[in-house]
């Protein structure tokens, strides 16, 4: 049985150990201690589900008309691809992540 985008995104996560949060109309990952994404070198990344008058707006010469799942299943395969990225960063490198044993030791 095929799974849907976002039970994929929710399995690569857990499998990951990738914080998701998908409230609303956004999608946010936070990588796991001293990792980050190679889509943007941060620690996490993510998407805003554009409502239909934002969408229009960028589209209005596109004759396409709105669909939120269209919408939103897209913004789920952007962040599926940067899940994708996920690295561990270098030794000489300091992350923001204070859960961090290697940034953050205890004095």
């Amino acid at each position: 049985m095929k799974k849907s985008l976002e039970q994929q995104l929710i399995d690569q996560c857990a499998e990951l150990g990738i914080e998701l949060d998908m409230d609303g109309d956004r999608i946010w990952v936070d990588a796991p201690p001293h990792h980050q994404f190679g889509t943007n070198a941060t620690e996490y990344e993510h998407c805003i589900i554009l409502d239909k008058d934002t969408w229009e707006f960028d589209n209005r010469k596109n004759s396409k008309k709105y669909n939120y799942n269209t919408t939103r299943n897209e913004s789920i395969k952007i962040i599926l691809e940067a899940v994708g990225t996920l690295m561990l960063m270098g030794d000489d490198e300091e992350c923001e992540n204070e859960d961090c044993e290697k940034c953050y030791e205890e004095e």
